[in-house]
């Protein structure tokens, strides 16, 4: 998906987050998923501020690949996890 390069704020935001380890895997008890962190798009990557809404996942928790992941099924991740928009809000902001 084609979006508008970050600004640096939002580098740092989205940095700050991906630091902080899977949403889900902080839940669960771990302390950080061993793949790495991916920064997922609540609202896409074109819309204002879009780089500022961002979650954390894991490859498991994020890809459409895993029964696991929110792009698997979103409906069944958001009963699990909660709302995105109310993730966000929880994340905070740096």
């Amino acid at each position: 998906m084609k979006g508008r390069n970050p600004t640096a704020d939002e580098k740092r935001h989205m940095g700050w987050v991906a630091r902080k380890g899977c949403y889900c895997c902080c839940k669960l008890g771990y302390d950080k998923w061993e793949d790495g962190t991916q920064i997922h798009h609540v609202f896409g990557k074109t819309k204002p501020n879009a780089h500022f809404n961002v979650i954390g996942l894991c490859d498991r928790h994020h890809s459409r690949y895993h029964n696991t992941g929110l792009h698997y099924n979103l409906t069944r991740w958001e009963v699990e996890w909660g709302k995105q928009e109310d993730i966000i809000m929880e994340i905070g902001r740096e």
